[in-house]
């Protein structure tokens, strides 16, 4: 569909922050030091581990569930994700 006058402003939507509930590191951009995710722009955050990540880490994505965010790991074969609470930032 070409943008005419009458839908070109659909098209260019403002989309503000609040609008987004997630974002994912593809490959790089993120490490797991101790108790902290460390994350490439934003800085360390405390985090909170509810069981070992085993593997290599293929993404790292990082999500808001009502006023909780949490860091969703995918593993290299692995048959589920692992889920990591963070804490702190909003």
């Amino acid at each position: 569909m070409i943008p005419t006058r009458d839908n070109r402003s659909l098209l260019y939507r403002f989309k503000s922050g609040d609008r987004y509930d997630s974002f994912t590191y593809p490959q790089d951009g993120y490490e797991i030091r101790g108790g902290r995710l460390s994350l490439s722009k934003i800085g360390d955050i405390k985090i909170k581990m509810h069981r070992q990540i085993k593997g290599k880490i293929k993404t790292c994505t990082i999500k808001r569930e009502g006023e909780q965010w949490y860091a969703v790991v995918r593993r290299i074969g692995a048959g589920f994700n692992c889920s990591i609470g963070v804490e702190g930032r909003e």
